[in-house]
This record gives structure tokens, C-alpha cells and sequence, in this order.
């Protein structure tokens, strides 16, 4: 600040200086009434000379603040001799901008208060570049909902709130169903334009104070504060159901249909902070996809003693892999006709020191979701390739080995480089090596699927479907993935007899994949009844107790022996 006191500068000179200086220059009399303002203070604030000189500061209130922010100014005026600070002020045409003040007294020789100066510039375009700044970072760009940092804030804030009240509040987490679909079918666009319809819905199912967030992809959490009752909370959670269910109009030439499955969390039974209430609700959310999709769960403490048995899985599935504790065993396949060995399927075991044998059922699905599912396969097919080349070498090389893929592969990296990579490694015939992968892991992701099982097929090895009849069963996805081999599932076999449809279901599919030059192999096969009404309707190939259980390397080299010696 110029002190014009200051006998360093005449009068005249600190006259052009405040004239010129790019800041705005207010100075009052000792009474706070403007004597002289520059050229820069009339830019920013609209008034000219002639309309601020004779009036107060207070021609420039913008009325934001309290009498208590103006005390503590003065206080710190009259105590030190200045203040400095942000501070909202109105220009002449009503605006309201903010403005880095800085406010000097200025004394007499006497040390009296003879003038007050004030210096300030216009920040509000920092102000509004700030602002954005704190949107970017708070809330989701393509929505405009809250993002993760401020629903975690927010519910940090209202977890405390509740607390001190003794009051509930809820967390939905909300997952749609098959959104992956819309992006492959019709494109991103059209995937963001369902977002955003999405976002809008859930906008319209809550209340004000509620809070809706996207916190990735196509995942959303709304948070419910001063929840009187849980019984609300499913009317609302079905209305979402129900409102997200409708198609979506966005643009196309027809409307799009998405479904949600959501999981609900309540404080303070579910979760005592924001980080377990979310990861509860979520806990629900897959609960309720398991249940069919398309609906919502409440939180429950079975899901989270399953949860933490699956963490405990996990880690030691880690330390078995680490430990080479995994095995693998095969169980023959056959022809219906002669009963002769065509090949295997390689079936991964898992025998834990203090659990037991634990079922591929269980630590499958773990090692799928813990990631740990790409380096079980390329265990499993590299020692599944080694051991065929070694029956090849001894007994018959039309043998074949099938090894079942998880769809989870198809996001993970280039799954056909790594297979037609290890088959060249092991030196192994590609047209005995047979991919075993279920309808659904198809359909789930049919562009990159299609992709590398056509990159895979076209080096010569063959693909099954496997649990046929169970999932989509559409005649497009055989034609779309160039199958050689339908695998009737297990549920069919057993049931041959208990009902007419199930008969009548394994006869369609038999006759169905002979039409159209596919292999068909019936899996579960555990009576002669089952063999013998297979062989009728013209299966290819056996799998089942009936014949072998899924046995060692060294049993099964006991099976081939014979038929080296022409005995079998």
C-alpha cells in the first residue's frame, strides 16, 4: 500500500501512481467518506468518480455478510492499522463478485487517523475457476451426480449427524443388469445417453436432501438420511426396480430396456462408517443378482459371514497357488457306440490341509473375482498340454483334452495369444486341444468372444459349449462361434427319467447338433439305462461315473495300457 504521508513521494506522484496502478484504489477521510478512487476501481465496481466520491464503503455492500464478520474487520483496523482478507461486494448493476481486500490506515504526524485506503482486485474469476476446479473434483462429469470423493463426504457427515440424533439412514447401492450389452450393441454414446437417463430416473424416485452418486461405470448409490422406517425403504427400492425397468428412449430407432439389481445397508445395524455401509450394500447388490437380477436385498449378516469365509478362501487359495497344492485329475470321455477313449476333460482339485477337499464350485467364482482366475487356467492348460503330448507319445495321438474356460477371461488381456502361445510351447497338437465355455460366458461378452475364439479356431482348435440347455441355447450363437461340440449338461442326464421334458429336451438337442454336423457329449452318465438311451437317439460321446471317475494321471495311464496291447 502507497502511503502518501511518506515523505519519499510528493503529493502528485502518489496521485499517478493510484491513478495508474492495475489494482483498485478507494481511499476514505477519516469519517469513511470516498475522497478519491482511480480509474481502475471504476472498471471493476461500475460507479463512476463523480457517483462514489461523498458516499461510504457501503455504496459496495453486497449484504453477504454478518455483523460479526464487519467487528472482527474493524477490530483487527483499529488494533493493527490493517486488514486484509476475501470479502463479497455488489457492483452498480446488482452483481455480486468476490475481491482480495487489503485496507490500510493512514495517520497524521500527530499519529491521528487522517485517511483510510483501500486496495482490492477482482477474483472472481479465480473464484469461478475454483468452483469448477471443486465440480470436477466432487461431482461426475457425464451425470452431474455426485462422485465418490462427495458421496463419501457426504455420508461421513451424515453418519455423524445421525449419531448425535440416534437416527437411521440407508445406503442403496444399484448395479444395472447386462449394461455392458447396450455399450457392445449400440456404442458408448448411446451407453452414456442411458447413464444420463438413468441418473435422471433415480433423481426423480428420492427426496431433496437425499444424495444419488455415480461412483463408476454403471454402478450408483443413493444415500437416505432420516430413514423413520426400513419398510420405507423396500416401497422405494421396488419403485426404483419398477422405474428403471421401463424402456429408455434415447434417440434410436428403438427404446432400450435395462434392468437394476440394488442392494440395500442401514446405519447403524449395518455398518458403523461410510466405508462398511457402502461395501455391505454392495454385498447385497451381488446377492441380488445371484437371486435372478431385476430386483432388491437388504444387507444381512449370513451375507457378510459368506463374505468373509470367501476372504479366507481367497487368501489361501493365494498361499496354494504359491505352494503348488493344486492338482489335477481327468475324467475320461468316451464313444457311446464302443466305448472307446476319445480324450479327457482336465478338472482342477483342490485339497486344503484343515478344510478339506473344497469344490471347484466354491473357489472358482473366488478365484474369478479375486483375479487369481487367469493364472489357474494357464496352470491348468499348460500341465493339461504337457500330459496329452505324454499320451500321445505313449498310447494315441486322436487323443483329445478339453479344458474349460472362464468368460472372465474374455476381459482379461488376449486370451488367444496365451492359449495358441502355451499349445506352441508344449508342442501339442492345436486340433486335440478342445475349449469347454458356457453359454453365458458367451453372450456375456459376444464381441470379444467372438474375436479370439475365431482367432483361436482358425489355428486348429476345437470349441464346446458346455451345461447346453441351460442358459440362452440360441441356434445364432452356434452359428456365431463356429461350435464342434455341444455338451449336454449333467441335470438332463439324471433326469431322463423323472419326466417326459427332460427326455424330450435331450432328443431335441441330439437331433438338433446331427442336423447341423455338431458332436454332441452327454455328461453325468451314471447307469446303463441313461447309456443305453443315448446310444438310441444318437449321442456321440460319454462322460460319467458309469465309465471313470475323474482319476490321476497314473490310473489313467492304467485305462490307456490296454490299448496299446490291442486288449481293449
Amino acid at each position: 500500500m502507497i502511503n502518501c504521508s511518506d515523505s519519499v513521494f510528493e503529493p502528485e506522484i502518489c496521485k499517478r501512481l493510484i491513478a495508474e496502478t492495475p489494482m483498485s484504489v478507494m481511499v476514505t477521510d477519516s469519517n469513511l467518506r470516498i475522497i478519491q478512487v482511480n480509474k481502475s476501481f471504476v472498471d471493476t465496481t461500475g460507479y463512476s468518480a463523480a457517483e462514489a466520491i461523498g458516499q461510504t464503503p457501503r455504496l459496495l455492500s453486497s449484504e453477504r455478510h454478518d455483523t460479526q464478520f464487519y467487528k472482527a474487520m474493524w477490530h483487527s483496523i483499529l488494533d493493527t492499522g490493517q486488514w486484509q482478507g476475501e470479502i463479497w461486494n455488489r457492483r452498480k448493476d446488482g452483481e455480486v463478485y468476490p475481491e482480495w481486500l487489503n485496507i490500510n490506515v493512514i495517520r497524521d504526524d500527530e499519529g491521528s487517523v487522517s485517511h483510510y485506503a483501500g486496495v482490492f482486485s477482482d477474483i472472481s474469476a479465480y473464484d469461478n475457476s475454483r468452483k469448477r476446479l471443486h465440480h470436477m473434483a466432487h461431482y461426475d462429469a457425464l451425470t452431474g451426480l455426485a462422485n465418490r470423493v462427495l458421496l463419501y463426504d457426504r455420508l461421513g457427515q451424515a453418519i455423524e449427524k445421525a449419531r448425535r440424533d440416534k437416527a437411521m439412514l440407508a445406503v442403496m447401492f444399484i448395479d444395472l443388469d447386462h449394461f455392458k450389452r447396450v455399450n457392445d450393441s449400440l456404442g458408448h454414446r448411446a451407453g452414456d445417453r442411458v447413464l444420463n437417463a438413468v441418473a435422471e430416473t433415480l433423481r426423480q424416485q428420492v427426496r431433496q436432501s437425499d444424495t444419488v452418486a455415480r461412483i463408476s461405470g454403471d454402478e450408483f448409490v443413493v444415500m437416505f438420511t432420516d430413514i423413520q422406517a426400513v419398510e420405507h425403504l423396500a416401497k422405494v427400492a421396488g419403485k426404483m426396480v419398477a422405474a428403471l425397468e421401463r424402456p429408455f428412449d434415447i434417440g434410436g430407432e428403438s427404446a432400450v430396456h435395462v434392468s437394476a439389481s440394488i442392494g440395500i445397508s442401514v446405519f447403524p445395524m449395518d455398518g458403523e462408517n461410510a466405508e462398511s455401509l457402502l461395501q455391505h450394500a454392495d454385498i447385497a447388490m451381488y446377492k441380488a443378482k445371484e437371486s435372478g437380477r431385476n430386483s432388491f436385498m437388504f444387507y444381512t449378516d449370513q451375507m457378510g459371514k459368506v463374505l468373509q469365509e470367501h476372504l479366507l478362501i481367497e487368501r489361501d487359495l493365494r498361499k496354494a497357488l504359491d505352494n503348488q497344492e493344486l492338482t489335477v485329475v481327468y475324467q475320461p470321455q468316451v464313444c457311446a457306440q464302443d466305448h472307446r477313449i476319445t480324450g479327457f476333460e482336465v478338472l482342477l482339485r483342490w485339497y486344503h490341509p484343515l478344510r478339506g477337499w473344497i469344490s471347484p464350485a466354491v473357489f472358482i467364482p473366488i478365484a474369478e473375482n479375486a483375479g487369481l482366475i487367469s493364472i489357474l487356467t494357464r496352470w491348468v492348460f499348460t500341465t493339461a498340454c504337457l500330459q496329452l503330448k505324454d499320451w500321445h507319445q505313449r498310447f494315441d495321438q486322436s487323443l483329445k483334452m478339453a479344458v474349460n474356460i472362464s468368460g472372465k477371461q474374455f476381459k482379461l488381456g488376449r486370451l488367444d495369444e496365451e492359449i495358441l502361445s502355451i499349445i506352441s510351447s508344449t508342442g501339442v497338437a492345436a486340433d486335440r486341444i478342445e475349449l469347454e465355455l458356457t453359454e453365458t460366458s458367451l453372450i456375456d461378452n459376444v464381441d470379444k468372444a467372438t474375436e479370439i475364439l475365431n482367432s483361436i479356431r482358425e489355428h486348429g482348435v476345437c470349441l464346446a459349449i458346455d451345461d447346453f440347455g441351460t442358459g440362452y441355447s440360441s441356434l445364432n450363437y452356434l452359428k456365431l462361434f463356429d461350435v464342434d461340440k455341444l455338451k449336454i449338461d449333467r441335470s438332463f442326464v439324471q433326469a431322463l427319467f423323472n419326466g417326459k421334458s427332460d427326455s424330450e429336451i435331450v432328443t431335441a438337442i441330439i437331433g438338433m447338433a446331427n442336423n447341423l454336423n455338431i458332436a454332441v457329449i452327454a455328461e453325468g452318465v451314471e447307469t446303463k439305462e441313461q447309456l443305453l438311451f443315448l446310444q438310441e437317439k444318437g449321442c456321440d460321446e460319454i462322460q460319467g461315473y458309469y465309465f471313470s471317475t475323474p482319476e490321476s494321471p497314473a490310473v489313467i495311464a492304467q485305462l490307456l495300457a490296454p490299448s496299446e496291447n490291442g486288449q481293449n
